[in-house]
């Protein structure tokens, strides 16, 4: 049996590979489980506000079905940032 980890790391592997036709849901757990937090803005609205304490930035995600292929990308952009900060801050 597999890790939840390297099932994890498997799904962004194919989010990489194929941006297209993702779900929600999916794009949510993979987030939540490399440490991002999701809110829902204040004022409701169609998009929740991923962030995570090690990145500088917010990504704003709509809950539209399916995911366009665009939010996609700036999410696994984000898991790879988190990954070069990490092993940074592991050389140092």
């Amino acid at each position: 049996m597999k890790k939840l980890t390297d099932r994890k790391e498997e799904v962004l592997e194919k989010m990489r590979n194929n941006p297209k036709g993702w779900r929600f849901q999916q794009l949510r757990g993979l987030l939540e489980h490399f440490g991002f937090d999701v809110r829902q803005p204040s004022g409701g609205g169609s998009h929740a506000i991923f962030s995570h304490p090690d990145l500088d930035y917010i990504l704003s995600i709509p809950r539209a079905r399916p995911i366009k292929e665009f939010y996609v990308k700036q999410a696994v952009k984000a898991v790879d940032n988190l990954f070069e900060k990490w092993r940074h801050e592991d050389d140092l």
